[in-house]
């Protein structure tokens, strides 16, 4: 309830802050593939799809405190599909990363 009901309302600069776990993950990939801002067509600002799981929170708290529980379920998946995008994102990044590096490549690049 915290997380969604405290992005109620918000904008894209007070959500600026460094976040934590997939939040923050998303923040920092949407500048490697400018999917960030409103747009998700810019290298600055937040990620689209942290915009897009802040408006997916809203509606499915929205929907269950009017007692339609059940249609929560689509939200629900909706915000299940929303947040792979940074962990593609990643892997897609550290792939590359990986594969035009020579063998003596950083350990962070093989963890990621």
């Amino acid at each position: 309830d915290d997380v969604a009901g405290g992005a109620s309302g918000t904008t894209l600069t007070q959500l600026s802050s460094k976040g934590f776990l997939a939040y923050s993950l998303a923040n920092k990939r949407c500048k490697n593939f400018k999917t960030c801002g409103y747009d998700g067509n810019s290298a600055v600002g937040e990620a689209k799809v942290n915009v897009e799981l802040w408006n997916l929170f809203s509606e499915g708290q929205r929907k269950l405190l009017v007692g339609q529980c059940g249609d929560v379920v689509s939200v629900k998946n909706r915000i299940a599909q929303k947040m792979t995008v940074p962990l593609i994102q990643g892997t897609l990044r550290y792939a590359y990363k990986q594969s035009t590096t020579t063998a003596s490549t950083p350990p962070k690049e093989k963890g990621e």
